[in-house]
């Protein structure tokens, strides 16, 4: 009564159906999902564009922020008010997901229902009104032949390409339902289905999925996993491959520990990760470990200073890498020399060492050697003490959706295949009789359907069919 008084009108059931309707009939029409995975692929290639912030970093952002060159820094502006720079954990980037995952599920309960209408018990008998409009004229003509003819070579060129049909009226005017491996209409569903649970793996793994980083583990070193479990993983060994076998044959042998107690032993390479408790350890490659002494002309050790000059400086140094940086540096400050190391992770493993002197304006680095061992490097007046080490570069994550996203990308891939090569064939045929003894043709196919590749050889044949029997 109240709203009566205040002039509002409830909106009528009708009126709200028909949005529904409307929405449904939108995300139903195939250039709504070409769309939205333009979008999506123009998002994904913004991303391989722009660096994206690692997970460990994303509780401070203005600190990894400043540390980035290039674009970040030169558009900082633009990039850092959108935040692309975390695309993947972006509230309008998951909206995007769910959209696609609307249009998937709508669009597969739509291919399902088309699907069981022509392979159930009673087929579709109707050349209107399937998916999301009309079904499209394929062939149109008349011909001077009286109707049964026309029918009788319409029923020889079905039989000829292997069609089943069915009768829905009879001449003089004949509505044909013809299909050829018509259960082939479940690849469209099933891809469909696929590649929602494609999604939904993500979802999970973005979600509830967490990882390390990059673990460089010396052997004997262990990685408390934590997430709320009591775990933890031991670089028990690390082999490297001979001189002549590829370096990624490099393998670790891990040991899982609760506490104190060990659980079971691994052994993980490239490739070949480890698996235990839905937690995985991957091998990610190899990396140098450098080691510095040495000793002045005097005879006196010198001190080396390893990441910045505000660090102390010590006796001996240790250079680690990472797969992100393939240069490394070590400083003396009594010399004022700066020592370089370029890693070039070729099967060799090349380690170049080269020297300058940062305060002079007119040095250029000069190179020194290639270290392949523990060597005795002498720079100018300096004797260097180079010890070489090989380390694994390890992963710990758990990724508990990735199995369902892969093997629905899998099934999905598969079903599209199937379906493009061995493609369902679905036509109707409408024969008239006209008063004038002619005969109209009309055959009719399901919009969005590929029909160039099996159809169009038909209606060629039917048609030379007529010029010929005329």
């Amino acid at each position: 009564m109240n709203g009566q008084m205040s002039g509002e009108t409830p909106a009528s059931p009708n009126v709200r159906f028909d949005l529904v309707s409307r929405v449904w009939r939108a995300l139903v029409a195939p250039h709504t999902l070409i769309g939205l995975m333009g979008v999506l692929a123009l998002i994904l290639g913004l991303s391989a564009l722009i660096p994206q912030i690692p997970p460990q970093t994303m509780d401070d952002p203005r600190k990894w922020l400043a540390a980035q060159p290039d674009i970040l820094n030169q558009t900082s502006g633009l990039v850092r008010a959108l935040g692309l720079f975390r695309i993947y954990h972006s509230l309008w980037f998951h909206l995007i997901l769910a959209l696609i995952g609307l249009t998937l599920f709508v669009q597969g309960i739509e291919a399902a229902e088309l699907a069981w209408r022509f392979t159930g018990r009673t087929q579709s008998n109707s050349p209107t009104g399937f998916w999301w409009e009309k079904p499209r004229s394929a062939l149109r003509f008349s011909s001077a032949l009286g109707c049964d003819e026309v029918v009788g070579k319409l029923y020889g060129l079905l039989s000829q390409y292997g069609y089943r049909w069915t009768q829905r009226a009879a001449p003089p005017a004949l509505d044909l339902l013809a299909t050829r491996r018509r259960h082939m209409l479940w690849t469209r569903p099933v891809a469909h289905g696929a590649l929602l649970l494609t999604l939904i793996g993500l979802f999970i793994t973005e979600t509830w999925g967490w990882h390390s980083g990059e673990w460089l583990a010396a052997p004997g070193d262990r990685l408390t996993i934590g997430h709320g479990t009591p775990y933890s993983v031991q670089l028990d060994t690390f082999a490297r491959p001979t001189a002549t076998a590829p370096w990624c044959d490099s393998q670790s042998i891990i040991s899982w520990r609760e506490g104190e107690t060990v659980t079971g032993q691994s052994t993980i390479g490239m490739g070949q990760p480890a698996t235990w408790r839905g937690i995985t350890v991957r091998q990610l490659g190899q990396l140098p470990v450098v080691r510095l002494r040495g000793l002045d002309p005097t005879g006196n050790p010198l001190a080396f200073q390893v990441g910045g000059t505000d660090q102390a400086a010590d006796h001996e140094a240790e250079i680690a890498f990472s797969l992100n940086e393939n240069q490394q540096v070590a400083y003396l400050p009594s010399d004022n020399l700066l020592l370089s190391f370029v890693y070039s992770p070729d099967p060799g493993g090349r380690l170049a060492l080269y020297v300058s002197h940062p305060d002079q304006p007119d040095s250029q680095p000069r190179f020194v050697t290639v270290l392949q061992q523990d060597s005795r490097v002498a720079v100018d007046d300096l004797q260097l003490e180079v010890g070489m080490s090989y380390r694994p570069v390890l992963r710990v994550d758990s990724l508990p959706g990735m199995e369902l996203a892969i093997g629905g990308a899998i099934v999905a891939v598969l079903a599209l295949a199937l379906g493009w090569i061995a493609p369902a064939q679905i036509l109707w045929s409408s024969v008239v009789a006209n008063p004038d003894g002619s005969t109209t043709v009309q055959i009719f196919t399901l919009p969005g359907a590929s029909g160039s590749r099996w159809l169009l050889p038909i209606t060629r044949q039917f048609q030379e069919a007529q010029v010929q029997g005329e």
